[in-house]
């Protein structure tokens, strides 16, 4: 995680670049907007 700091997407975003890409980074009218719920999950796949 220590490659590709700050990230300056392309259109450009209004607010910094982006330290780490892992958590969507999203905007609204303009502004970064940070109220945004993150859900992880995973499962185990059994190889046949």
């Amino acid at each position: 995680m220590s490659k590709g700091r700050d990230i300056t997407l392309a259109p450009r975003q209004a607010g910094p670049p982006v330290n780490f890409f892992v958590y969507p980074y999203v905007e609204v009218d303009g502004k970064p907007f940070h109220d945004v719920r993150n859900q992880f999950s995973f499962r185990d796949i059994k190889r046949p």
